[in-house]
């Protein structure tokens, strides 16, 4: 691993258990947000993460070698009935699940602290979108506090069928 003077990798080389070698490469945000990551799996994959207001709102992913397959990930963090931002208390970065970015091999290394800082809230929604077939997915999150605020569950169900539950221990 490389690490910048924040103290967060900037890049990485994987061995996977069959030999095969992924590099990744990371940047962030002058507050220390992860904003861009390369990785060499699926053609030179390059994901491209937009915040506000502390929270990542879009992500965006591109294949370098074949620009016909995209994904698009807007996420939510109120809606009609939930009004009111949910303070991410916890550091809670579920990258795959929450904001649709394909790095679950690297999740291990931001619960070190090596990708950045965690969003300011906890989002509610995301949409996501398929370049390559049209496909439009939207994923609901129910979470469950602790008395201290903290999750201690997430439920996760989409309208493709898709269902999680992700359980916290503090």
């Amino acid at each position: 691993m490389q690490i910048n003077d924040n103290g967060f990798v900037t890049h990485c080389t994987e061995t996977e258990e069959d030999g095969d070698i992924e590099t990744w490469d990371f940047k962030y945000t002058a507050e220390g947000n992860l904003n861009y990551m390369k990785r060499s799996e699926g053609g030179n994959e390059v994901t491209k993460i937009i915040y506000q207001n502390g929270n990542i709102i879009r992500t965006e992913t591109i294949s370098e070698d074949d620009d016909t397959e995209g994904y698009s990930c807007d996420v939510k963090y109120t809606s009609e009935e939930n009004v009111s931002l949910i303070a991410n208390k916890g550091c809670i970065m579920l990258f795959d699940q929450t904001f649709g970015v394909d790095m679950d091999e690297m999740k291990y290394a931001y619960y070190a602290g090596l990708l950045g800082k965690a969003t300011k809230d906890l989002p509610i929604e995301i949409t996501d979108k398929y370049s390559d077939n049209d496909e439009v997915y939207i994923s609901k999150f129910n979470w469950t506090f602790n008395q201290s605020g903290l999750p201690t569950e997430l439920d996760v169900t989409n309208d493709g069928g898709y269902t999680d539950k992700i359980v916290f221990q503090w």
